[in-house]
């Protein structure tokens, strides 16, 4: 059974119009980023863009989000009830850490958070949801009008053998 390693919850202003959940070696130059054309993301029907090394996720102006970045033992089983959205693929991390960041604005927020393992390639399953009450218990329970965006990250078999 799958094992809740660590996690953290950021919270994003309605100031942000694209929060993106990156490798830090982009945002050093060291590696493709979201704004290059050789990027070559995958559109998942408006809510997010996935590429090779980032996450952008396209986000109501008007409208605060909380990302939540989770990494796992193993694949973790589906929460009921379902969420809006989801997306399950893989992520290459050349350096095992994600950032948050705006694509638009020099703007990042949290920590870096370490996956703890560099140069791999991490199952990912990227969730959204947009809420209009208080009742979700993973997020702060201060929020009205919220996207919510849940990142599961856990190791391929090839790297565990």
């Amino acid at each position: 059974m799958a094992e809740l390693i660590k996690h953290v919850v950021v919270d994003i202003r309605s100031a942000w119009n694209g929060p993106m959940v990156v490798d830090p070696t982009v945002l050093a130059g060291e590696d493709h980023a979201p704004w290059d054309e050789e990027w070559s993301p995958s559109g998942l029907d408006g809510w997010a863009r996935v590429g090779r090394n980032a996450v952008v996720f396209d986000k109501h102006t008007d409208i605060d989000a909380c990302i939540r970045l989770e990494l796992w033992t193993d694949e973790p089983s589906m929460t009921q009830p379902m969420w809006d959205r989801m997306w399950v693929g893989e992520i290459y991390l050349r350096s095992g850490q994600l950032q948050i960041h705006d694509f638009y604005e020099a703007w990042s927020r949290g920590d870096v958070f370490d996956l703890g393992q560099r140069d791999a390639t991490w199952a990912v399953r990227i969730q959204h949801r947009r809420l209009e009450n208080d009742q979700e218990p993973d997020f702060p329970r201060d929020i009205y009008q919220v996207d919510i965006f849940k990142l599961q990250f856990w190791m391929l078999e090839s790297l565990l053998t």
